[in-house]
């Protein structure tokens, strides 16, 4: 594993090929390394967008970087799809939800973001239902505050009427 170590010495012929060749693939397995280091290091970070660079990739190393690129690509879309509908819920808005397809724990994610969606827009339905409810009480409440108090003057103006009538009545008999 360590990949420090290089052949120095000078042969002639095969053992030259061979030298060459052994140099040649702890270069390439050095900087194979090098580029998967650098990007999982940018993935850790948060950064989904490193990719690894494929022009100078043959064989097992370019089947390898695709795999880790397409990973990234894959994990890129989730962020990017999840971004955007808890942007729009921070906004109020309970429209938007994760549509693509994924597997795994992603997909079980997707299932848990939209099935809380899901449930604010019930809680927010039902707060709705609650304040329209309330309103209307305070409509009905006020109609019988207005109806109370017109009988409330009709009943005083009867009163101040007997209350006269009475006057006249005590006037008469005395």
């Amino acid at each position: 594993g360590d990949l420090t170590q290089t052949v120095t010495s000078n042969y002639s012929g095969s053992l030259e090929q061979l030298k060459t060749d052994v140099n040649s693939t702890v270069a390439t397995l050095t900087n194979m390394i090098h580029a998967i280091q650098q990007t999982t290091t940018a993935a850790m970070q948060g950064d989904f967008t490193q990719r690894i660079d494929l022009s100078d990739k043959l064989g097992f190393f370019r089947t390898l970087s695709e795999s880790l690129n397409q990973t990234l690509e894959y994990q890129q879309r989730m962020i990017d799809e999840l971004m955007r509908v808890f942007a729009a819920i921070s906004k109020g808005d309970l429209t938007q939800t994760v549509t693509s397809q994924y597997s795994g724990s992603l997909e079980q994610l997707k299932n848990d973001v939209n099935a809380t969606i899901s449930k604010l827009t019930k809680i927010v339905a039902s707060i709705q239902q609650t304040v329209d409810t309330v309103n209307d009480a305070i409509e009905e409440i006020n109609k019988g505050n207005i109806n109370l108090s017109q009988r409330t003057e009709e009943q005083a103006a009867s009163l101040e009427e007997t209350a006269a009538s009475m006057e006249q009545m005590t006037g008469t008999v005395q």
